[in-house]
């Protein structure tokens, strides 16, 4: 459908029907979420940093989901800016994008070792890290190697994201929600890229989408003094 809304109402309109998509989503899953159920001994207080912990991980999600798709939707354009044929850039794309399921057979194989927090730590900063590489790749090879850890970093991060919501809300209702607020980020992420590319160009991209994972990071942080979750040892017990 993509071709007839862009050739309908332009790129612009067509990410806004997306957000709009993902609005409607976010919307809909949290209105048929069963309700939480009531703690017994829990004050007030409590109550509500279990609530806005969750929350504040939603929006970390999204805003690392923004982060990832500015930068994922152009990476032709980028290839086209470093010299790189479109054809050749396809090519490498269809070499790089299989090996991004080694990011969540990584993460299958360490589990929670580690805890929750920590490896999804370092999978976003090695993502961050990656997008100023993978602009000032100066070859082919160095730009698929770049394209892999692309994708193999933010798909590693993924199942921790996920596993860290339904640690901070136990009905599940948040990580249920968790895919309602990535479409809404990977729907933003693209009208985002594109206006930093035409006024700023691909390493002011690079810039915008690591301080968006940077955001993401702190909102995950956030929620660890919220609610105390991810230690290993707190994991091992549970």
């Amino acid at each position: 459908m993509s071709p007839i809304l862009i050739g309908r109402f332009g790129l612009a309109g067509h990410f806004a029907i997306l957000v709009g998509l993902g609005v409607v989503m976010a919307i809909v899953a949290s209105i048929g979420m069963p309700a939480a159920p009531a703690a017994r001994s829990e004050t007030t207080c409590a109550v509500a940093e279990r609530r806005l912990a969750p929350t504040l991980g939603c929006l970390a999600l999204a805003v690392t989901c923004i982060g990832q798709n500015s930068v994922g939707t152009y990476v032709i354009a980028i290839g086209n800016g470093l010299g790189i044929s479109t054809r050749t850039v396809g090519t490498l794309i269809a070499i790089a994008i299989p090996l991004t399921l080694l990011g969540p057979l990584a993460a299958h194989r360490l589990g929670e070792r580690l805890g929750l927090f920590r490896p999804l730590l370092a999978g976003l900063a090695l993502f961050g890290l990656n997008l100023f590489f993978l602009v000032n790749a100066d070859s082919p090879i160095l730009f698929c190697f770049g394209l892999a850890i692309f994708g193999l970093s933010f798909e590693f991060c993924v199942p921790y994201a996920i596993a860290w919501l339904g640690r901070l809300d136990s009905s599940g209702r948040y990580a249920s929600a968790a895919p309602a607020f990535m479409m809404t980020g990977f729907a933003v992420g693209p009208a985002l890229g594109g206006k930093v590319i035409e006024s700023l160009g691909f390493h002011a991209l690079a810039i915008v989408s690591a301080s968006c994972l940077a955001i993401g990071i702190a909102l995950f942080a956030a929620t660890v003094g919220l609610f105390n979750v991810g230690a290993p040892a707190r994991d091992a017990r549970a």
